[in-house]
Parts: C-alpha cells; structure tokens; sequence
C-alpha cells in the first residue's frame, strides 16, 4: 500500500522498479561489475592466475571480505541516514527477481538526505579501499573483487540517484519496496520540477 502524502504536498512521481528497469539494472550492474574488474585486473597486471591448493584459503578470504562488503554497503546506508538525523531500518527481498538487500526510512524526508544515502557506499567503500591500496601498494590485489562486486551492487543506488537528482531539492521522497515516491508542495511545483 501507498504511503499517504505528508501535509501539504502531493506526489509527483515514482521512481520504481518495473519488470523490466530491473532486468536493467541487473544488466547495468553485472556491466559495472565486469568493467571495473577488467580495469582494476589490467591496473594491477593480473593477466592470468591459477588456483591450487595453496591458494583456496587466499581464496576464501577474498570471496569472505566481498561479502563483508555487501553488509558494509548496507551499513553504510545506514550510518548516512542516521548521520542525517533519521531512522533507517535494514531489509531484504526480491524485486521482479532481483535480490535486494534494502535500508529504508519509515516517512518521507529531503531529497538530499537520500541522494546522498544513495551514493555514500560507493564512494566511501570504493574510495576507502583504493586509497589503502594506494597507500599500501601490497593490498591492491586484496580489494579488486570486493570494489568490483561493490561497484556492481550499487547500480540500484545509482539508477534510484540519477532519476531523483532530476527534481530540485525542495522534493521529499519516501521509500517503497520498489524504489522512491517523489512529493513536493501543493502550493508550489516550480520549486520540484523536474530538469
């Protein structure tokens, strides 16, 4: 069920996920995932590698910080929106088949304090791990998969931000299982147009 538009505003747009902007965006995220993996590999020289004995449980520590990853994305998420004065809550589901993990705000609030929620993850987990790399040249190789794999989980963040950086800033938004619903003032609707 819609949540009811807060006092004084009306909807103006929803941002979901249909059938198929989800296969889309799997697509987008399956597409930033290989990108950036092709690039970080080529980065670091890696043209080929063998797996033996020795090197599974290298392997599985690897595979075990990407999954860390995708809980520090979501915890990420989490700290933006607390940061910002509200009170996220984590979920999961399925979305027209995708798997979703999800951190939501109960009620609407500020398009700022979303986009901003939205783009924190890649940019902090991304950035934090490159930057160590960079700094300790030794762990580059350690990261490649979990930025690849956090690159790649966060296409839903970035097709959700480029549609809602469209409304001006006087917009709230509220989370749907399926995406956003955008509101602005009724008395108002130049201030939320979108560009």
């Amino acid at each position: 069920m819609e949540p009811a538009p807060p006092h004084g505003y009306g909807k103006i747009a929803a941002i979901t996920l249909t059938r198929g902007r989800a296969a889309g965006v799997q697509a987008l995220s399956l597409l930033l995932a290989i990108t950036i993996l092709a690039v970080l590999l080529q980065v670091a020289g890696i043209r080929s590698f063998t797996v033996g004995p020795a090197e599974v449980p290298l392997l599985l520590v690897v595979f075990a910080g990407t999954i860390g990853v995708v809980v520090l994305h979501e915890g990420v998420h989490w700290l933006a929106y607390a940061l910002w004065g509200l009170q996220p809550r984590f979920g999961t589901g399925i979305v027209h088949g995708m798997p979703v993990l999800s951190t939501t705000v109960a009620g609407p609030y500020g398009r700022t304090a979303a986009l901003v929620a939205l783009l924190a993850p890649l940019v902090l987990i991304d950035g934090l791990l490159l930057g160590v790399s960079a700094i300790v040249p030794g762990l580059f190789v350690w990261v490649i998969l979990p930025v690849a794999m956090n690159t790649g989980g966060s296409a839903g963040d970035l097709w959700l931000a480029a549609h809602l950086a469209r409304y001006g800033p006087a917009v709230l938004v509220a989370d749907v299982p399926d995406g956003l619903l955008v509101y602005c003032r009724i008395d108002d609707g130049r201030a939320c147009a979108p560009d």
